[in-house]
């Protein structure tokens, strides 16, 4: 049942973003240009994604290493405040890509205990998910150059949409089928 829940969300956000980007054509490049540099939204998401990897941390076995997740609670708020001081530069774009990887993480977990025909098909999704959240983590500027690739020709922004839209309703298809 958990795994129909995550396909459910993954397929509504594939097509919640291609929604968003075909209402907004012309506006889409300017929004990822301006929007991979601001601050507070930056600010807000990497908060978001340090305690979330508070608690896939403190929920994962380490073995021999259990005997230290306590520190996990007093790092977590010092380690909000330096990445929120030092790593202000396309800190939206990092933070991003780390919530794509982070999120992954379970819904793979999921998708490999519960194996059926069409699991490889979420499990594409999810290494999308991953490698998009690689290269904005490594090469967060790729998100501005990105958005003025494809704000260049409506064509390349109605082909987006319609591919991350197509890509969401089989996702919910197969949602129900699992």
């Amino acid at each position: 049942m958990l795994i129909t829940v995550y396909t459910l969300i993954i397929g509504f956000l594939f097509i919640i973003t291609g929604g968003m980007i075909t209402l907004a054509r012309g506006k889409f490049s300017t929004f990822l240009k301006t929007f991979c540099r601001n601050k507070y939204a930056g600010m807000a998401l990497s908060t978001i994604d340090l305690i979330l990897t508070y608690f896939l941390l403190k929920a994962m076995p380490m073995g021999f290493i259990d005997q230290y997740k306590w520190l996990l609670i007093p790092l977590l708020p010092v380690s909000i405040v330096l990445v929120n001081m030092y790593l202000d530069e396309l800190l939206f774009s990092r933070a991003l890509g780390g919530l794509f990887l982070i999120l992954m993480a379970p819904v793979l977990d999921l998708a490999r205990m519960n194996f059926s025909t069409f699991t490889p098909v979420l499990s594409l999704a999810c290494y999308i998910l991953i490698v998009i959240g690689m290269y904005l983590v490594c090469l967060p500027y790729l998100m501005r150059d990105f958005g003025s690739l494809i704000g260049k020709k409506v064509g390349r922004t109605t082909i987006l949409s319609t591919v991350l839209v197509a890509y969401g309703i089989v996702l919910v298809g197969i949602a129900f089928v699992l």
